[in-house]
């Protein structure tokens, strides 16, 4: 483009990218802050989905025995599998706090980037900016649009499987609550992905 045809900067395009640059640091910020919070949330759920599962693997066990092969009488064996199935439901109420949570802090995400899209596309792209171009220590605008949406459809995927599998759960089934507990953790390259685009956003500001 000829530099001396170049689009008039006016005030209204500064403000617009002004609008943009804070729209992407609130946006990194609720990543940073909503990623932790599903984090601890998943962390600090661990050990009851694990109660969770040994109820559930017993009562399998209890369910797949001869009554001929156990010592103990077929009642006693039905009154330990009918406390097996209440203790896992018990649980399984806190389980769904989780869920709800977790939920609840993607969207707070989702939201926060959807702020960052509107405000990016209501600026003048064909101005020669440093946001929308790019410099040395900045990438393009379209670049962190890309990375922005790739993390918010990647935490989504996540969230649709938390949500999947937990109401695909069968308090009966051990398999299921295992499928469960594997979607208790945040992918390790994925967490780094998001880390190296926060750091980025902190050292633009």
């Amino acid at each position: 483009m000829d530099p001396a045809r170049d689009p008039i900067v006016t005030e209204c395009d500064l403000k617009r990218e002004r609008l943009v640059r804070e729209k992407l640091t609130e946006f990194a910020e609720s990543l940073e802050n909503n990623l932790r919070l599903i984090k601890n949330l998943l962390s600090s759920e661990q050990p009851n989905v694990d109660q969770i599962l040994m109820r559930s693997i017993r009562y399998e066990l209890l369910t797949r025995s001869c009554p001929d092969a156990t010592p103990y009488p077929e009642d006693l064996v039905e009154e330990v599998k009918s406390e097996c199935v209440e203790e896992i439901v018990r649980r399984l109420r806190s389980v769904g706090t989780l869920v709800s949570d977790t939920v609840e802090a993607f969207n707070r995400i989702l939201r926060s980037f959807q702020a960052v899209e509107k405000a990016a596309y209501r600026c003048d792209w064909a101005q020669r900016s440093e946001l929308i171009e790019g410099s040395k220590v900045r990438q393009p605008l379209d670049v962190y649009l890309y990375r922005g949406y790739s993390i918010g459809n990647q935490l989504q995927l996540m969230t649709v499987e938390l949500m999947e599998t937990f109401n695909g759960i069968d308090a009966k089934k051990a398999g299921t609550i295992e499928k469960f507990k594997g979607c208790l953790k945040i992918p390790e390259d994925f967490e780094k992905y998001v880390v190296e685009f926060v750091q980025e956003q902190k050292i633009l500001e």
